[in-house]
């Protein structure tokens, strides 16, 4: 059973907006990882592979809601400060959809590799 998404008031932006540089910081790392980690790809196993691509996936399936919060925010009455940390969080979100788009891109060209060792 899905849950309906909860909407919240302009009071919880900064906390999206921590949230989302978090977020950011963390698939960028995990990215710098993946990308030192292409050249040992016998390392991985499938069910490595599959974990990780189930990861980036899920976490790729949860911006929309950042996405959804953004726009309903930016149709409110916002103050200077707001319209700023708006701004900030709306590029963070895209940047996560970039990134998180690169890791499940390297995630499935690793796991051709291993299926093809």
């Amino acid at each position: 059973m899905n849950k309906a998404p909860r909407w919240y008031g302009l009071e919880v932006l900064p906390v999206y907006l921590r949230l989302s540089r978090k977020h950011l910081k963390e698939s960028r790392q995990q990215l710098d990882n993946f990308e030192a980690s292409k050249a040992k790809v016998h390392l991985f196993t499938s069910k490595t592979v599959d974990h990780l691509l189930k990861g980036f996936f899920e976490q790729n399936q949860s911006v929309w809601l950042f996405e959804e919060q953004c726009k309903r925010w930016s149709q409110e009455s916002l103050n200077e400060d707001q319209v700023k940390e708006l701004r900030d969080l709306q590029n963070n979100v895209e940047a996560l959809k970039i990134n998180n788009a690169q890791l499940l891109s390297l995630a499935r060209e690793c796991k051709n590799q291993v299926l093809s060792a």
